[in-house]
């Protein structure tokens, strides 16, 4: 993990998110071929990942577009005196594996209720 420590602290989150996506750049290529990855904007970066054949025959390629966002790592306060706290990846991914639970059992919860009734007869199982 590198060290920020040496780059003036109004630069950090601009520096991170250049090197980041100098990296996913580097990566993508290796990985989907150069001719797969462009720069579509501002550090945003689209990578055909597949192809697929369209409604009219043609093919055309399947797309994801990346765009890193360097996150607040110290208490910010602007000069409208906004205070942003620092991003906590931990918490987040904690709140996140936590509400994909909720999700699930809610899920569960209104399939039980979307099945019909069953009720048992002596020659089998009969439904409502």
């Amino acid at each position: 993990m590198k060290d920020f420590n040496e780059i003036v602290t109004s630069k950090v989150k601009n520096t991170a998110r250049k090197e980041f996506v100098e990296f996913l750049l580097e990566a993508t290529k290796n990985y989907y071929g150069e001719e797969s990855v462009s720069i579509v904007g501002n550090n945003t970066l689209a990578v055909a990942i597949g192809s697929r054949t369209l409604s009219d025959g043609t093919i055309g390629e399947v797309c994801v577009e990346v765009a890193p966002v360097a996150k607040d790592f110290d208490i910010r306060v602007t000069e409208s005196g906004k205070t942003f706290q620092p991003y906590e990846r931990l918490i987040e991914a904690g709140s996140y594996v936590m509400e994909m639970k909720k999700k699930a059992a809610d899920k569960e919860k209104n399939n039980k209720k979307k099945k019909p009734q069953q009720k048992q007869t002596e020659n089998g199982t009969e439904t409502d």
